[in-house]
C-alpha cells in the first residue's frame, strides 16, 4: 500500500467513525496516544500495533490507565505466537489492514452492543 493510499484509507475510516457518531481523537505515535490517554477518558481506543514508538505498549497502557476502554487493534502484519496472544488478551477485537469500512462498522457495533445495558 502506498503512502497516498494509506492516507486515503485513514481518512475514509475516520469519516466512517464520525458517521457512526464517534468522537475521534488522533495520535500519530505511541507517545501522543499515551498523552491523550493521560488527559482524556475514552470508551474505546483504535490502535495500530505498528505505530511509531511501539503501538504494542499502547494496548497494555490502555489496560493499566483506562481499563474501561475497549481496544480495537489494527495491523498490516499477521502477528503470530506470543505477541498476538498477549495483545488479543487485552484487546476487544483484532482487525487486519487494510481495514474496510464494513469491518470497522461491525467492530464498532459489537462494541456498542456490548456496552448497552441488557433489559
Amino acid at each position: 500500500m502506498t503512502q497516498a493510499s494509506r492516507k486515503t484509507a485513514e481518512f475514509r475510516n475516520r469519516r466512517v467513525l464520525r458517521l457512526e457518531g464517534v468522537e475521534v481523537e488522533i495520535a500519530c505515535d505511541a507517545q501522543g496516544a499515551v498523552g491523550k490517554l493521560r488527559h482524556h477518558r475514552f470508551d474505546a481506543v483504535l490502535s495500530d500495533v505498528m505505530m511509531p514508538g511501539n503501538g504494542h505498549s499502547v494496548v497494555h497502557y490502555v489496560e493499566s490507565i483506562q481499563p474501561q476502554a475497549a481496544v480495537i487493534v489494527i495491523s498490516a502484519y499477521d502477528e503470530s505466537g506470543e505477541m498476538r496472544d498477549s495483545i488479543e488478551r487485552h484487546a476487544f477485537r483484532w482487525l487486519s489492514k487494510p481495514v474496510s469500512p464494513n469491518n470497522l462498522r461491525s467492530a464498532l457495533r459489537q462494541l456498542f452492543d456490548r456496552a448497552q445495558p441488557r433489559s
